[in-house]
């Protein structure tokens, strides 16, 4: 018995059509997102050299250390100790400087150089990358590869601060009590070939006797190391940690203003005023989003600076409040709750007050964490933006993070045209970012609810 087919609906032709149009257009709208932090997050991982290269590299390459063993006759060296440290030190510093001068396109993170009398180490120390690059643009520009010149100049580029990074690493060993010296073995790829022949002409009281290479991940991190140690000879160092507790202080003053002022005010324009007069004021705060914020800037600079807040944190808070915006997110929350909840609770005698701290907030916590979201933005961000937190904060220890990253690349050394510094700003801007991204993890569910239901009516 033959069945008749059944009526299937079938989708036109045209919905295939819009359907891929929508997901390649969501396709490329996410890439065209994603693609800003993806690239600040991997330059944050490459090294001082790899921000220079046009066109730029977009994977961080692994960095490799490489280890110099130079060997030395006990009987062809200073027997005094100052001596043969001052030797095996300058023979070190030779090598080390030497390699990473001649191998600019190699990714070298790191050289170790260990020396050796009569088979047993007395002395080690490292090189890294950004420590190299500090000295470098100390001096010129100009290849040195002649050991009287780099010795020359080892005062200049090891005075201060950069000693302390040269010699990362340092161990030193009374003659004849270090560690035996380990059989000679020399890497069989092409930065150990070059390597070994680019030391053999330099002079060195030294013989190599053994070079390998090998890859050093925790390099990869020089950038976020080198970033927070920021020197600048002039005025000291960046104090990252103070501009981290700056931007905190200043986030979390707008967070608890603004659900102060910003929510008893959206209340009292949904649940105590009348209609009319709640209509008016809410187009009121409504307006104020209209005006440009550069138009507002010399009345708020001259009220801030009347009222003594300028270096105050107050100075970013206050102007903030109350935002228009968050008015009517709050009223538009509020007038999505049901009316009999406050009926109920005024027949019982329950104050506006009352109400609002009982029976609301708990009501409320979807619309407050969108707000929270909001605000840890604004304020994380510097609060007003740049210009306004330069205006006035001038005080550099009270700058927010975002301003110090602002003035970051005018202040790094040797940062010039060759953007030497830009893996550090990346990795700095990696780290100012983590709180914002833990946050939006931890408030992501209740945003949503929130940014659905403050656009509920009655």
């Amino acid at each position: 018995m033959s069945h008749p087919p059944r009526n299937r609906i079938r989708k036109p032709g045209g919905d295939y059509a819009l359907i891929s149009v929508a997901v390649v257009v969501t396709a490329l709208w996410v890439l065209a997102g994603l693609f800003p932090p993806v690239w600040m997050a991997l330059s944050a991982f490459k090294s001082s050299y790899e921000g220079t290269l046009f066109p730029p590299s977009f994977l961080p390459r692994m960095p490799q250390r490489v280890s110099v063993a130079l060997a030395y006759d006990g009987g062809a060296v200073p027997s005094d100790a100052e001596g043969l440290l001052s030797l095996v030190r300058d023979d070190a510093f030779t090598a080390q400087w030497t390699l990473f001068d001649a191998n600019p396109r190699n990714p070298m993170g790191e050289v170790q150089v260990s020396a050796y009398v009569d088979g047993r180490e007395v002395y080690q120390s490292s090189l890294l990358l950004f420590s190299y690059y500090y000295g470098r643009n100390r001096i010129w520009s100009a290849t040195i590869l002649d050991r009287t010149q780099i010795l020359k100049h080892k005062s200049d580029i090891q005075d201060g601060d950069t000693i302390r990074l040269y010699e990362k690493g340092l161990r030193r060993w009374p003659v004849g009590a270090g560690p035996q010296m380990p059989p000679p073995v020399i890497s069989a790829n092409k930065t150990a070939a070059d390597s070994r022949d680019t030391l053999a002409g330099m002079g060195m009281a030294g013989t190599v006797h053994s070079l390998t290479t090998s890859n050093a991940p925790l390099r990869l991190f020089d950038g976020f190391i080198r970033g927070w140690q920021n020197v600048r000879p002039e005025v000291g160092p960046l104090r990252w940690g103070r501009y981290f507790i700056n931007s905190a202080a200043i986030t979390a003053g707008g967070i608890l203003t603004q659900w102060l002022f910003t929510a008893f005010a959206a209340y009292g324009l949904s649940r105590v005023l009348r209609r009319r007069a709640s209509g008016i004021l809410t187009m009121f705060f409504l307006a104020t989003m209209m005006i440009p914020a550069i138009a507002t800037v010399i009345p708020l600079f001259l009220q801030m600076q009347r009222w003594g807040t300028i270096n105050t944190f107050w100075s970013i808070i206050l102007p903030a409040i109350p935002s228009g915006f968050l008015v009517y997110l709050f009223k538009g929350f509020f007038d999505a709750l049901p009316g009999e909840l406050f009926e109920a609770a005024r027949m019982d005698g329950a104050t506006d007050f009352w109400i609002f701290l009982r029976l609301v907030i708990p009501l409320s916590t979807a619309v407050f964490s969108v707000v929270t979201l909001m605000c840890f933005l604004g304020g994380w961000n510097g609060g007003g933006g740049l210009m306004w937190s330069s205006l006035v904060l001038p005080k550099e220890e009270m700058h927010p993070f975002p301003l110090a990253l602002y003035y970051m690349d005018k202040t790094v050394p040797g940062y010039g045209a060759l953007g030497q510094a830009q893996n550090q700003e990346m990795a700095m801007t990696l780290v100012a970012s983590v709180p914002t991204l833990i946050l939006f993890l931890f408030f992501q569910d209740r945003v949503a609810k929130g940014l659905v239901w403050s656009g509920l009516k009655q």
